[in-house]
Formats: structure tokens, sequence, C-alpha cells
């Protein structure tokens, strides 16, 4: 079982630099696996699709304040030296893919092979009219991003014909930078973590830890498969709350 923690980058007063450098140092020196960000375009006053993580459907009140996830991933790398750092997730449709493929690489070679492109298509209509992208045939547009993402990340070139799909982008044989550090190749598939969970995989727990008087509350995010999970997550928990900080 592996065990990572996501990054202290959303809410004003939880979002700094000394929160980040913080928690990745402690987490490192802890011997866990990795460290986790995610994605927020907009918090809607009313959004049209309820958030399912709340009663009353809005989004998290620290959502308000975001710092952008692979850059906060990229200032984690340069004060560590081996956990692993990925997205949970980017919502890629939000993205051109060459530019997003290109940040993912160098957060790759800047931090010598330990990057996780965590990807999703997104759920809220909110986001995809502030992006100015179609919610529908999101689903299809993502089999195709991927497939780009694949090409350049492996192939290291892009050929994207309208037989193809082309809904995303159109492009003759084009040979392009932005090679991860783990020189990937076709029989290798980068290290790609999609949004899927299978049914053999149980739901997310999370929940905070933190001390009181200095700010910092961190989330633990918890996966293992359906039939292992009552037996760690007691392991988890105890962990969790023998947890030490230090200023």
């Amino acid at each position: 079982m592996k065990i990572g923690l996501r990054l202290p980058q959303t809410g004003k007063d939880h979002a700094t630099k000394e929160n980040i450098v913080h928690l990745a140092k402690e987490a490192e020196n802890a011997g866990l696996d990795s460290l986790w960000v995610l994605e927020r375009l907009v918090w809607p006053i009313n959004p049209q699709n309820p958030y399912p993580g709340t009663r009353d459907g809005r989004f998290p009140d620290d959502w308000q304040y975001i710092l952008d996830p692979i850059e906060t991933l990229v200032f984690a790398a340069a004060n560590t030296k081996k956990i692993a750092l990925g997205t949970s997730v980017i919502d890629m449709l939000f993205h051109n893919p060459v530019i997003l493929a290109r940040r993912f690489a160098t957060l790759d070679v800047l931090s010598k092979g330990r990057a996780i492109a965590g990807l999703g298509i997104g759920w809220s209509r909110d986001e995809y009219e502030v992006s100015g992208i179609p919610f529908k045939d999101r689903g299809k547009r993502a089999d195709e991003y991927i497939q780009i993402l694949k090409q350049i990340w492996t192939a290291f070139k892009m050929s994207v014909q309208k037989g193809f799909g082309g809904d995303l982008i159109e492009s003759k044989d084009t040979t392009l930078g932005g090679n991860p550090a783990h020189m990937v190749t076709e029989e290798m598939n980068p290290k790609f973590a999609d949004s899927k969970m299978g049914s053999n995989v149980k739901a997310l727990e999370i929940w905070t830890i933190g001390n009181e008087g200095d700010n910092r509350w961190y989330d633990i995010i918890f996966m293992a498969p359906a039939d292992k999970y009552d037996q760690y997550l007691p392991i988890v928990q105890k962990m969790s709350n023998s947890f030490q900080f230090t200023k």
C-alpha cells in the first residue's frame, strides 16, 4: 500500500510557500510515497452541477483561493528529492494538449522522473463555460487527448488526422520537444493515472489532520483495493493520529 498527501494549495491562510515546503519535506522524511494537487478553475456562487462532496452542493469555501497545480508541484520538486508528485486531477480538456504535455514533461525533467499525470474530464458545467469548451462529447475528446499525449511522450512526435478524430487538433507529422525524464517507449506507458476507478477500488476516504493555532491542516487521501480497504484503513488512521508537524 502506498500513502500520499495533498499539498496545501487551497485556502488563503493555508496555501503558502511555507506550508507547502513544510508538508513536502515532512512527508518525504516520513517515507510517504507521494504529494498531490487538484485543479479548480472557478468557484460558482450557484453551481449548475452540485458538488457531491458537500450536503448543500456548494464548492468548498477554500476553493475560492487556489494555486495552480503544476506550478505548485514544480515548487515542491525544488524542495524535495525523491517523493512522487502527482495531479489528482488535471481536467485535460481545459488545456491545449501540446502545451500540457510540455508542462508535465518539464515537471518530470526538473523532478528527475517523479511526475505522475493524473487526468480527468471534469464535471462542472461552469468550468467548461468559462473555458469556452463544449461539455458535449467530452469523453470522446478525452480519448483523443490521451492518444495525443502518448504520442508526444512516447514517439516524441504528433500526427493527428481527421480520420483519427481531430476534434482537438489536426496536424501533419510534427516532431516535438518536451520529452519526459524517464524516456518512455511505445512498450512502456508513461506514468499515467486516469480518474476512472474500477469496481475493485473502494472510494476515497478523506479526513483532515493538523495542529491548532498554527494554521497547518492537511488532507490525507486514502485509496485501496476493495477487499483490502477495511484492513488498511485503521492502519492509516492510526498513522494520521500520530503524524507530527514541526514549526
